[in-house]
Order: C-alpha cells, then structure tokens, then sequence
C-alpha cells in the first residue's frame, strides 16, 4: 500500500509532527536518499526543535542501515550542514529542522555533493516515490559508521568565518546577542570564546 506523502513540498519536506511526518518516514527517507545518490556519507545536523534529535537519529540509523557513513555534527545551523558537507567532502548533507514553521512543525532539508541542491526530477521525486511505494532499501549488506564531528566540525566552521576578518583590525565594540531557542547559540558562543583567545576588541553580552 502506497504512502501519501504531504510532507514533501516544492523544495523541501516538512510537515505536522505526527501526522505528516514522524521518525520512521525520517529512516525511509534516509534509506531511499542514500541509494538516489549513491552516498558514501552523509553529514547530519538538527535544529533546537523537541522532535529534532529523534528525528535526527532515525534518519542516521537510516543512512547507517543503507550501508552509508555519518558525519554527525549535532545541533547547529542549517548553513552548518551545507558548509560540512563541502568542507567534509560528504555525498550528501541533511539538516532536520522546521525552518520558519509553528513548533508542531518539522521537516528535512537536503543537498548533495558540493551542498548542491537536489535534481528536481531525477533525485527529489524519486526519493519521494521510492518511499511511497515502499521499495528503499540498502545499498549495502554492511553497515556504514558513525563519526561523530561535532567539536572538530564547530571549529573548523568557527576558523572559516574568522577567515573573512582581520581580526587585529577590529574596532572595540560591545555587541548585544539573543540567541534565544535558536540552534546557533552553541556557534556563537564557540565564536566568542575564540575571538577572547585572539585577544578580540570586541565585548559580548548575551541575553
């Protein structure tokens, strides 16, 4: 029996926790996603959303399950994952978040290779098809690993960012920063502690 599929959009998946999509679309997502693309690995990060790490962690059983390696790089930004997955030379990269959505919302964003996004015809609605008719399946009898990048992957994006400043050329600033429930907090803070390192002009406070 096929799967109806509201979840999948124009140009992404989302949808209502639940009704829409849930953790076990989430691994049928990441099984037919791996054998569309032929993926060797994939990078995977989640928003600050309460469904976010479980769904994460389906669609990395799923990737692992197809035979696929995981670059795992946690919670962050979903600029995080498209950077990763160039500076990690990943097949793919994945970023479970709702986006803009209310909080029953949540929802998949996808590139591949290069962080390129997917071939509409070709790649987006063939993962979609493959789910709905229930035939993803590994490409692969042998599990692939996970490798967990969280900490290597933050500084590394940290170290990128600081490579479009002079940093000694700085005005003294005092910068005001609301991170609220955003994924981006654990980026800026990881910002802010190396431009402390770099003995930065700048001053930060956070609320």
């Amino acid at each position: 029996m096929n799967k109806i599929l509201n979840c999948f959009k124009s140009y992404d998946i989302r949808g209502r926790v639940g009704e829409e999509i849930n953790e076990s679309l989430c691994y049928d997502i990441a099984l037919a996603f791996s054998q569309v693309i032929n993926a060797k690995s994939v990078v995977v990060g989640y928003d600050a959303r309460k469904t976010s790490p479980s769904f994460a962690q389906s669609f990395i059983n799923g990737i692992l399950a197809s035979g696929s390696d995981v670059i795992n790089i946690g919670l962050c930004g979903t600029e995080e994952v498209y950077w990763a997955t160039t500076e990690f030379i990943a097949c793919g990269g994945i970023m479970i978040t709702g986006s803009h959505n209310p909080v029953e919302y949540n929802g998949i964003k996808i590139v591949k290779k290069g962080s390129q996004p997917l071939d509409f015809e070709t790649e987006y609605l063939e993962i979609k098809r493959i789910v709905q008719n229930n035939v993803a399946k590994p490409k692969s009898k042998k599990a692939g690993r996970e490798h967990n990048k969280i900490k290597e992957a933050r500084q590394a994006y940290i170290s990128k960012i600081l490579s479009f400043l002079e940093v000694d050329n700085l005005l003294p600033l005092r910068v005001f920063v609301n991170c609220g429930n955003g994924a981006v907090g654990p980026t800026f803070f990881a910002l802010e502690e190396r431009l402390q390192e770099m003995n930065s002009p700048l001053s930060f406070f956070k609320i």
